[in-house]
């Protein structure tokens, strides 16, 4: 500051204190705002990745029975085994917990043309029979879209189930209703 003539005149070099702090707070909520988005992002994308590995399972298990017509559905196909015989490739760090299962099937009146293969996978947090909803059969308008239906939500040719994104497609009233994966803690 200066002083010409008795007044106070004020120097305009530098920001006062109100405005860095003003500048600071709206940086600050711009950057939470990234952060929250980013994880959401994140979230959403890694439940796509699991819904394509089980799917590259089940449909590997698919072209395995079709390979080898001796295996029964009761006696499935290991994961490991569909790994070893290059009939799927993942990351198996990532997706570890998957080697260990096996997939099986059920013939539907003693029909080869109209299966659903299951297994015993963790979408997220919960352990449930997810299916490919008989995705090589009949698959009815309302049915197409869906990726994976849980096993336990079919009756009369409908399934609940989710699409590639995880959004839950409730088709069948009667049965075990699903909900959004990425609603999920």
């Amino acid at each position: 500051m200066n002083l010409r003539s008795g007044l106070i005149v004020k120097s305009k070099k530098g920001f006062t204190l109100i405005e860095v702090l003003a500048v600071l707070v709206i940086l600050s909520i711009l950057i939470t705002f990234s952060v929250v988005s980013v994880s959401k992002i994140k979230k959403r994308q890694e439940i796509e990745n699991r819904i394509n590995v089980i799917r590259s399972i089940l449909t590997a298990a698919r072209a395995y029975e079709a390979d080898n017509p001796s295996v029964t559905d009761s006696s499935g196909v290991p994961v490991s085994t569909l790994l070893s015989k290059g009939y799927v490739d993942f990351d198996t760090k990532k997706y570890g917990e998957f080697t260990t299962t096996t997939v099986k099937w059920n013939s539907y009146n003693d029909s080869k043309t109209k299966r659903e293969f299951y297994v015993n996978l963790k979408l997220l947090k919960d352990d449930t029979d997810v299916s490919d909803c008989g995705l090589e059969t009949d698959q009815t308008d309302s049915e197409s879209g869906k990726k994976l239906c849980r096993k336990d939500s079919c009756s009369g040719g409908k399934c609940n189930g989710w699409d590639i994104n995880g959004k839950a497609v409730n088709s069948n009233p009667t049965g075990a209703q699903v909900t959004d994966l990425y609603n999920k803690d």
